[in-house]
């Protein structure tokens, strides 16, 4: 959110022109003896004292920043006064007035270009030398392990409802950028990896391959092609492919006659920019680069586009990109497929969408729903679509959403 500096600016800016204005009227029989200077410099503070409030942004939700905007609360609602009115109508002014994306983004250069080879905004850095940008919120670097008996215990639950409705259960846990590249986040370093011992423990506990958390995989991959985008913290199309195999050979241990896709089934093409997020479909140049305005015009990257020979014979319904996305893929596997997952699942579901014929897919963190990781927002709709796989798909630095399978899990 753009701070409150630019609200006390406008109130500094306001006492000036009373200020002004008072002084005008005192000698007003003498102002036109005076220089005209006079009333430029009222007219400008005008000018910039309305200029904010002209148009109000009434957008909900902010593509750039990838959140939602506050909202405005009045003083008096339903007979009750909101003793917070002062901060909720700073907070709403601040996201919305007129010019304010103008006025970070000349903010942000100006710092961008004082600024030494690791550039800062928020929790978001970037290496000018480099070329790569990351976020500090997706790098856990705290021990989780106290916590997995809870994970367990959900998932526990979970798998008891899929035995009883003859579904297999499935969990990708996706590596994030600073584990698959550990040197791009410098000065940052992981000290622990939740990753690699949620899936020894889940996988222990089950004794099955019921988690996938394809950090090798990766690792290797990405000697080969980005793995994840330099602007972006969402593995790319690339990535996504890497670890769709490594979930589709634990899923034919189960499936032994499941045929998995390969390069043949893809026209591959490289391209400057590569799918990411909302709604993983659209090309962008990540959400790193967007959020910090990061031009890409002198950065020469290619990420690796896939799109499957037979996209024309794929059909899609209930398509909302924030929230869910069913297809149909006539030469698809049979088994029918239900996922429901972050926003890593997007281009994963790239992948899965053509290797089964009936596929659904659920998201838990969009704009318009809460972001909780409750089974029972979706148990009514698997029941009636009855699928024969379900696959949960996390990152590992969102792995604590695994407490909030069910409300009974802490």
């Amino acid at each position: 959110m753009f701070d409150a500096r630019v609200l006390t600016i406008i109130l500094i800016l306001s006492y000036l022109l009373a200020y002004k204005l008072t002084s005008y009227i005192a000698d007003f029989k003498s102002v036109k003896n005076q220089s005209r200077i006079e009333i430029v410099f009222l007219t400008v503070f005008f000018v910039l004292l309305i200029l904010p409030a002209l148009k109000i942004n009434d957008e909900i939700y902010s593509k750039a920043e990838n959140r939602k905007l506050a909202e405005y609360k009045p003083f008096i609602t339903k007979n009750e006064i909101n003793y917070n009115f002062g901060q909720d109508f700073n907070n709403w002014f601040s996201d919305r007035f007129f010019g304010r994306t103008s006025i970070i983004h000349l903010y942000n250069k100006l710092r961008f270009l004082l600024t030494g080879y690791i550039y800062n905004q928020g929790e978001y850095y970037y290496n000018k030398k480099t070329q790569w940008a990351f976020s500090t919120g997706w790098h856990s670097t705290g021990c989780l392990n106290k916590n997995f008996p809870v994970y367990e215990k959900n998932i526990k639950k979970l798998e008891d409802f899929c035995q009883k409705n003859g579904i297999k259960l499935y969990i990708v846990l996706a590596p994030v950028k600073g584990e698959v590249y550990p040197e791009a986040i410098y000065p940052f370093k992981l000290t622990f990896n939740n990753g690699e011992q949620f899936e020894k423990y889940i996988n222990t506990s089950f004794g099955r391959q019921i988690a996938t958390y394809p950090l090798k995989e990766m690792q290797d991959a990405a000697q080969k092609e980005y793995a994840f985008p330099q602007g972006d913290p969402h593995w790319s199309e690339y990535g996504a492919y890497s670890a769709y195999k490594v979930l589709m050979h634990n899923i034919k241990k189960d499936f032994p006659d499941i045929k998995i896709l390969n390069d043949d089934d893809f026209n591959i093409e490289k391209k400057k920019l590569t799918r990411t997020d909302y709604p993983g479909t659209y090309f962008n140049k990540g959400h790193e680069y967007n959020t910090m305005r990061i031009s890409i015009k002198h950065n020469n990257s290619l990420y690796p586009s896939y799109e499957s020979k037979f996209a024309d014979k794929l059909s899609l319904t209930n398509r909302n990109s924030h929230s869910a996305s069913d297809s149909h893929y006539p030469y698809g596997n049979p088994q029918k497929t239900y996922i429901i997952g972050s926003s890593f699942s997007e281009n994963l579901y790239l992948f899965l969408k053509y290797t089964f014929k009936d596929v659904k897919k659920r998201r838990i963190n969009n704009p318009f729903e809460p972001p909780e990781f409750k089974m029972s927002r979706w148990e009514k709709e698997i029941l009636e679509f009855k699928p024969d796989i379900l696959i949960l798909v996390m990152h590992s630095s969102g792995i604590d959403k695994f407490k909030d399978l069910y409300s009974g899990g802490k």
